[in-house]
């Protein structure tokens, strides 16, 4: 989590300033950070002194000192308190077509239910002021259900003019349209323009706006802005419940960043839910309570860790944790433990046969840093406390101080025999830090960026690992396996890329030091089908010309030549790789040739995550999925989110079509998941999205008509979500879903699917011989009428290893029958398999071209 902290610092934060009473009376922006949150997310009360007021800024353009602005708008006066709704207001006009899917085919009248979005409940607490014209001051609205918007509340202290706007949202974070909030498009309602002569922050201002027909989709973003014409008048600011989020953000003209605001805005939406949907009715639903849910892992990995035939999962919160699967959705902790205690630091495992035996092994990074405090010298040049700047190899000792400073082995002259943090041990006795109990010689080590065991080294009990699968006795690690680096390891995925027959890893790594460049270089290395690996990565080419900072990774045949190609997916702004395989043992970057290096606006490229591969026009190439954090402040030139579509022959070039197809774009994109959850046939997409006040979104492929949000219908709307994975867990024809979030009491929740099973469907599992037993990077095709569809088998990848089964999934559609099936075994020999029919999972053993049936 603190790796998290360092690289997400968005905001600047809000402190609070008291009354000669001790009352929060005045609240004023300063200049701190903001905690980690998105840019609509805001933060607990810090509870900070007397701040400074905002800096002298002109007034925006739109907005002049006295009002005026080249618009329409309803214009109210409120001489104080609420205002009068009016009883003859005409009946409102109905919703639109994008609503008919949620009332399916009900009176949407019938169904009208009082509600008010962003409900408040906290206690005054004080207004925000010295704000120059063109400041905006907005909450954020995310609606549970279908909404009818009725009226609008708000409670403001002080006179004078001002205007409100109902929006939507840019990056599901700031205003509509920011930084021109005028455009028609994302305007919902007329511009309100009230006149202020008395208020009082305990009395709501309510805007009747029923008769504008104003409707709201479920679980899409909104936000209602208050645009100053001058300082006054203040919105009131209230506390926010234990458990909840504010929803408040401040965009002051001509400053960079926003602010986040420690409270509410005293703003309400009040109207009418109308076709709701209970949990009953979700296409998906979290059905079986599971142990796995309260654990606070963050990434799962699914795989048969023990050989029944049935998809466990591997949770990765302080090491990994193995969750067995009975084939029927309920999952039990793994008693014994499966993995070593060797692996209580990794922060993911990559599961795949590394032995070639036919069970799951794991490779296991562990995140450590090289120069966490910036002192210029990494723990690999002398660094025996990475988290204090004063201390490293040839910094001053500093007498009498119990501490080795410049990292000798030695504290001060090494003779005190004063135990002065009662560990046991005196400077004498080698103590190499007498003011932390835990730094002793012999203490554990662990990779907290100190030398814990007084030995000049930092982490080093806790590298990377091998595991190799044991059976009933679990994952033992193997020694000496080649892959024992200290790295601060963000993506990790498996595939063969020389086509022996034995897996190889790639694990991309982070910077040295946040924010500052050079990154820890990524790695490559080959196995040699024991579960021992050689580093291959300078003879395979593997080195761009300046490292850059890894937060997702894939193996993939994105040409189609039986060559396995590395993605990587870099942070930062820095262009992404596609190391495309020459087939000689070397590989060549071809991003900028095919455009996945970064988008065509200006030099900079984006913040990308985990990436996912698929083929979602059933055209026989691999598209490409590529989320991006992008913060609206720093538009438009870092990259947003991405669909690649391939071009396929002779070039394989791709181009976005995000926009076309439907996708919205939202700030905190990390983790794309590909797969046929409706068994249509055709590739549907689940996406993690992080940040307060974010959630996951799932998007349903309707072909032609691009890709439609049913997170509503499915009940996905997970918050601050990271990582998500697809398998058949319950075995019943339909892929089931694993999303984890960071926030949450319940960290990881399994959505069943509950309508998957209403089509047919085949499922394949893969089984190499000459090529990798896991059969993963070969490619799939399935052949039903005039519509072929791909999948490729995949060794874990995306950001942290979010892993999906390697039961590669069909959905047949409206098929009856299978017409063909092929596989193209990694190396290019490409075979064909009879005996396959709908609604069964079949064995596809390398060189017997007959399937086996499993169920």
């Amino acid at each position: 989590m603190i790796r998290f902290l360092l690289v997400f610092l968005i905001g600047v934060a809000v402190g609070g300033c008291s009354g000669a009473d001790g009352k929060r009376t005045d609240i004023a922006p300063d200049s701190g950070p903001a905690d980690e949150v998105g840019e609509a997310g805001v933060r607990e009360a810090r509870g900070e002194p007397d701040a400074p007021g905002l800096p002298d800024v002109p007034p925006a353009s739109e907005v002049g000192p006295d009002g005026t602005e080249s618009v329409d708008a309803l214009e109210v006066t409120v001489p104080d308190g609420p205002q009068d709704v009016p009883e003859d207001v005409a009946p409102p006009s109905p919703p639109g077509v994008e609503f008919e899917r949620f009332c399916q085919g009900k009176s949407w009248e019938a169904t009208l239910t009082p509600a008010t979005v962003g409900k408040l409940s906290g206690s005054y607490l004080g207004v925000y002021k010295d704000f120059p014209a063109g400041t905006m001051e907005m909450s954020k609205f995310v609606p549970t259900h279908p909404f009818r918007v009725d009226m609008i509340r708000v409670a403001f202290a002080g006179t004078g003019k001002a205007r409100l706007r109902l929006l939507t949202t840019f990056g599901r974070s700031y205003p509509g349209g920011y930084p021109d909030i005028s455009l028609p498009e994302v305007n919902l309602a007329e511009p309100i323009n009230l006149e202020l002569t008395e208020a009082d922050p305990e009395e709501f201002v309510e805007i009747d706006v029923s008769g504008q027909g104003i409707y709201l989709l479920p679980t899409q973003h909104y936000s209602l802005v208050y645009h100053h014409f001058a300082s006054e008048p203040f919105l009131a600011v209230e506390s926010v419940p234990v458990g909840e989020f504010s929803r408040g953000l401040i965009l002051v003209p001509k400053q960079f960043e926003p602010y986040g605001i420690d409270g509410n805005y005293r703003m309400e939406l009040v109207g009418q839910y109308f076709c709701s949907w209970d949990d009953s009715e979700r296409w998906l639903g979290q059905d079986i309570p599971q142990p796995f849910h309260e654990d606070g892992a963050t990434w799962g990995a699914f795989g048969d860790l023990d050989g029944d035939g049935h998809d466990d999962v591997v949770m990765s919160a302080g090491g990994p944790t193995a969750y067995l699967g009975d084939g029927k959705g309920q999952f039990t902790k793994a008693d014994p433990p499966l993995f070593p205690p060797a692996a209580l630091y990794s922060n993911m495992t990559v599961l795949g046969d590394m032995d070639n035996d036919g069970d799951e092994d794991a490779f296991a990074p562990t995140w450590i840093g090289w120069d966490g405090d910036g002192d210029k010298v990494t723990i690999l040049d002398g660094d025996c406390n990475d988290g204090d700047a004063a201390i490293h190899a040839g910094a001053e000792e500093v007498e009498g101080n119990g501490i080795d400073e410049d990292c000798d082995g030695v504290v001060d002259d090494g003779l005190s025999e004063e135990d002065v943090d009662a560990d046991g041990l005196s400077v004498a006795d080698g103590d190499c830090n007498d003011v932390r109990a835990d730094i002793f010689p012999g203490a554990p080590e662990v990779p907290d960026s100190a030398d814990n065991d007084c030995d000049l080294g930092v982490g080093e009990d806790s590298p990377n690992r091998v595991l190799l699968n044991e059976g009933k006795d679990g994952f033992v690690v193997v020694p000496d396996s080649g892959v024992e680096t200290r790295d601060p390891t963000g993506a990790a995925a498996m595939g063969d890329a020389n086509g022996d027959g034995f897996l190889d890893v790639y694990w991309g790594n982070w910077l040295k030091h946040y924010p500052d460049a050079p990154s820890v270089p990524d790695r490559f290395a080959l196995g040699n089908g024991d579960g021992t690996f050689v580093d291959a990565t300078e003879a395979a080419l593997l080195v761009p010309p300046d490292a850059q900072p890894c937060y997702g990774t894939t193996f993939v045949d994105y040409n189609g030549d039986g060559l396995q190609d590395i993605w990587v997916g870099n942070y930062q702004l820095n262009p992404n790789f596609l190391w495309e395989n020459q087939g000689d043992g070397t590989f060549l970057d071809v991003a900028e040739a095919v455009g996945v290096d970064h988008d065509a606006t200006g030099y900079m490229a984006g913040h990308t995550y985990g990436g996912d591969f698929a083929d979602i026009d059933n055209d026989g190439d691999l598209d490409l999925f590529e989320p991006n954090l992008s913060h609206p402040r720093t538009m438009p030139d870092s990259d947003r989110s991405r669909m690649l579509i391939n071009q396929g022959p002779p070039d394989f070039e791709f181009v976005d079509k995000a926009p076309e197809l439907g996708f919205i774009y939202d700030e905190g994109d990390v983790n794309a998941a590909f797969a046929d959850y409706d068994n249509d046939g055709d590739l549907d997409l689940i996406l993690a999205t992080l940040y307060t006040g974010h959630y996951s979104k799932f998007y349903r492929n309707d072909g032609p008509a691009g890709f439609i949000d049913i997170t509503y219908e499915t009940g996905t709307a997970v918050h601050d979500a990271i990582g998500a994975a697809w398998s058949d867990v319950d075995e019943d024809g339909d892929v089931d879903l694993l999303i984890a979030d960071r926030e949450g009491a319940q960290h990881n929740q399994l959505f069943i699917n509950r309508v998957g099973q209403d089509l047919p469907f085949v499922q394949l599992k893969l089984e190499g011989t000459k090529s990798n037993r896991s059969g993963i990077g070969a490619l799939v095709k399935l052949k039903t009428g005039a519509v072929t569809q791909m999948r490729e088998v995949k060794g874990g990848g995306r950001h942290m290893n979010a892993q999906d089964s390697r039961i590669v999934h069909f959905g047949l559609g409206q098929a009856t029958s299978v017409d063909q099936v092929t596989v193209r075994w990694v190396g290019g020999k490409t075979e064909t398999f009879s005996g396959i029919q709908p609604k069964h999972r079949y064995k596809l053993v390398e060189g017997m071209g007959k399937a086996e049936v499993i169920w």
